[in-house]
């Protein structure tokens, strides 16, 4: 006899064990089958499934339902809907149903950026400028990123780059009131003060990567509170050595410095996605990565 209730209790109840850790089977949703845990975090856990067709997808179960939750869930989603780059993840599937949601996307089967490029100078250039391609893909939409690291940029075999965890997009229109959010190492300083987050946030996260694929640190490391402590104070981050790339290291200080002015400045049009300074350089040696990656291959 065929029970409805039954078998979506059996669902949430297969899904809650994964979640949770305690998995026993085989457990399907909404037409998907779940093959092992990808990821978990605050808000849910992410899945390799697989779907009726055979089609391998990442599918991202939100847990509990409260209302604020299932907001930036559908947030999360339409972040993405009508933005189709090659840098940024493709999303398929919104599902809402009863007590449920979840979203399936595109399942990027790669390392995270710092691992790809760390030691490698040419992967290091043709990702940052695929990195670059895909977060102005996004600007230009109206959107930020504001949780832009090293997990969040996966990097595939081939040497794609893709930006991943639209979990925390923000709307360029949506004006003041915005909380803080974000991790903490990456976050530009004026978010950690409360301003109103302007694209120069995400272009700071993308200057800490590239310090940290320089020097193999983060321009501000340790307790959280002692990392928050000092970007509220503004406190400088420390120079890179003399073995850095001079170019790489001019736009590394740059992106790390830049954002404190766009701060100080109150610099929020949607037109100013960093300050010509910056943009500059970004596209000087986003120049000179496209050169060096036509004449030889990254790696």
């Amino acid at each position: 006899m065929f029970a409805p209730g039954l078998e979506i209790q059996q669902i949430k109840s297969s899904v809650r064990a994964r979640l949770f850790g305690t998995f026993d089977g085989a457990p399907s949703l909404g037409g998907y089958t779940l093959r092992r845990m990808i990821g978990r975090g605050g808000t849910g856990a992410v899945f390799e499934a697989v779907g009726r067709d055979g089609e391998t997808v990442a599918l991202k179960v939100l847990r509990g339902f409260e209302p604020a939750a299932l907001y930036r869930f559908k947030l999360e989603f339409r972040a993405l809907a009508d933005i189709s780059h090659p840098n940024l993840s493709l999303l398929h599937h919104l599902v809402v149903r009863g007590d449920q949601a979840f979203l399936t996307m595109e399942l990027v089967d790669g390392v995270d950026f710092l691992s790809y490029v760390r030691q490698h100078p040419a992967r290091l250039r043709a990702c940052l400028a695929q990195l670059t391609a895909g977060l102005e893909a996004l600007h230009a939409a109206g959107k930020l990123h504001r949780d832009i690291k090293p997990s969040n940029v996966l990097v595939t075999r081939e040497g794609r780059v893709v930006i991943l965890d639209f979990g925390l997009v923000h709307e360029l229109t949506a004006g003041r009131g915005v909380e803080v959010v974000g991790t903490p190492a990456y976050m530009a300083p004026e978010h950690v003060h409360g301003a109103t987050p302007t694209p120069a946030c995400d272009w700071y996260s993308v200057g800490v990567m590239l310090f940290e694929a320089l020097t193999g640190a983060l321009p501000f490391a340790g307790p959280m509170l002692e990392v928050l402590r000092d970007k509220c104070e503004r406190v400088a981050p420390p120079a890179l050595g003399a073995a850095a790339e001079p170019q790489l290291a001019a736009l590394c200080a740059a992106l790390l410095s830049e954002s404190r002015c766009v701060a100080r400045a109150e610099r929020r049009s949607l037109q100013c996605s960093s300050t010509p300074k910056v943009r500059c350089l970004l596209e000087r040696t986003c120049r000179r990565i496209n050169a060096v990656t036509r004449r030889r291959p990254a790696g």
